[in-house]
């Protein structure tokens, strides 16, 4: 990890520090209703922290693709041009049942539930 170039330091240094407070917040929480609070307070971090991976994803798959152009490697070997959408993936299988049935949908199960 090196130093960030605006000099705050290393981004990912700074998370980890963040890491390691994070494993020690719950200790000594007077009461229940200071959990309830941490607990939504650490589901906002949750949430931060994934939009930032999201964010951060983007940003090295544009980076990546723009190097290969610069490289010469081809449109169809590098995926695409940034920004452009990939082909959507094959979805998981539907599920079955022992026997290679499928599992009955919503309008199944006693009559008093239809």
């Amino acid at each position: 990890m090196s130093e960030h170039p605006n000099g705050a330091g290393d981004p990912a240094a700074q998370v980890l520090g963040w890491v390691s407070r994070l494993m020690s917040v719950h200790e000594d929480l007077p009461d229940d209703a200071a959990r309830v609070d941490l607990l939504r307070a650490l589901e906002v971090v949750k949430g931060a922290a994934e939009g930032a991976q999201v964010m951060l994803a983007g940003d090295l798959d544009v980076s990546q693709r723009q190097a290969a152009a610069r490289a010469g490697v081809p449109v169809e070997r590098r995926g695409g041009e940034p920004g452009t959408a990939a082909p959507p993936r094959p979805g998981p299988r539907p599920r079955t049942r022992p026997g290679g049935r499928r599992p009955a949908g919503r309008s199944a199960g006693p009559p008093s539930c239809r």
